[in-house]
């Protein structure tokens, strides 16, 4: 169970959009996994946070961006008290640029998250990271767009947990059907 609470204020001018937003939860009887990736029974918990993100247009570029802090704390009292949750940055970003011509899109996004805690006890960090994905996308038919994206186009290697290395360099390619409203 939880309670949620979320103040934000959004504006924009010309061609920028911004955001800005605190967020509050409270968790009773959340559910987390173990180092051995078993269900855990985690009494009390809260997460305090601040998320801003922006996006406008710039000589046919659109960019957007986004950055959130969150400070994640087992509240359950006993050994952990005041640990941080296990398996969430403290910090996270994204940034994305696209490009659109006549019926193509070319974007970039660069994804970054901090450092995390990867047991309850906080005594394993798992590293941060970033990615950087490419993507190219046209429009094949009246209701269909064909994507190419190159995933972690660097060839980063990282983990989101311990022991559980991701993908490294990876391409995917997707068609796409999505019925225009007539």
């Amino acid at each position: 169970r939880s309670r949620s609470f979320e103040l934000a204020l959004r504006g924009h001018a010309d061609s920028t959009r911004w955001r800005l937003s605190l967020f509050a939860t409270r968790f009773r009887d959340m559910i987390g996994l173990d180092e051995s990736f078993l269900p855990a029974n985690i009494d009390t918990a809260r997460v305090l946070g601040i998320e801003a993100g922006t996006g406008f247009m710039w000589r046919g570029f659109r960019l957007e961006s986004g950055v959130t802090w969150q400070d994640a704390q087992d509240r359950s009292g006993g050994a952990n008290q005041g640990n941080r949750l296990a398996r969430r940055p403290r910090i996270s970003g994204h940034l994305d640029l696209e490009r659109r011509i006549g019926n193509h899109v070319l974007g970039l996004r660069w994804v970054g998250e901090g450092e995390r805690q990867d047991n309850a006890a906080n005594t394993r960090r798992v590293g941060g990271y970033g990615t950087l994905d490419l993507r190219a996308e046209t429009q094949v038919a009246r209701d269909w767009r064909l994507q190419v994206r190159a995933a972690n186009l660097l060839d980063r290697h990282y983990e989101t947990m311990a022991f559980f290395n991701q993908s490294g360099r990876t391409g995917y390619l997707t068609l796409r059907y999505s019925p225009i409203a007539r």
